[in-house]
């Protein structure tokens, strides 16, 4: 999904965690802030990155719905995809407890 946001949007480096069920991220503060930081991360290394989810399927995860502003080359498009998938199987592998709840999210910018 393409979504058609101004160009002034995309400065934010902020991320908002938008939660489709009810709940805490779990495990200790060392995994909610190391979520917390490598999403931020991630927001700030693609400033064309608008948001994304995370569904289920089969009990797989894949990253939806990527909302990118202006419209990119297909390249590039894929190279963001590549940084999200990346950045979650980095999460995933220091902290499996997180897959239950990153399940059925959305994450995006936050916009002042």
């Amino acid at each position: 999904m393409i979504l058609g946001l101004p160009k002034s949007w995309r400065n934010s480096q902020l991320l908002t965690i938008l939660p489709r069920r009810a709940g805490k991220i779990p495990g200790p503060m060392k995994a909610q802030r190391q979520l917390q930081d490598q999403l931020q991360s991630l927001f700030a290394r693609c400033p064309d990155l608008c948001g994304f989810a995370v569904r289920a399927e089969a009990e797989e995860l894949y990253v939806s719905d990527i909302g990118i502003s202006p419209r990119l080359s297909a390249e590039h498009y894929g190279e963001i995809y590549q940084d999200i998938a990346q950045t979650l199987a980095e999460l995933l592998e220091e902290s499996p407890d997180l897959g239950e709840w990153l399940r059925g999210r959305t994450f995006a910018r936050t916009l002042h």
